[in-house]
């Protein structure tokens, strides 16, 4: 649904030519992007240090 406006908003800039409406739309698709990217990053950081902490602690027991 989303990446449908997206697309629809190119559609609609460059039949207006309106390029600040482009830009807009591609910067908050970038900001949109970023996001996900760190979401990623920190889940994998994330079953990184589970993977640590359950290793760990089967070596105490």
């Amino acid at each position: 649904m989303l990446y449908k406006t997206i697309y629809n908003s190119f559609i609609i800039a460059f039949k207006l030519n309106k390029f600040n409406i482009y830009d807009l739309v591609y910067t908050n698709y970038r900001k949109t992007t970023s996001i996900f990217e760190k979401i990623i990053e920190n889940s994998r950081k994330y079953s990184e240090n589970k993977a640590k902490t359950v290793n760990l602690l089967n070596g105490i027991i």
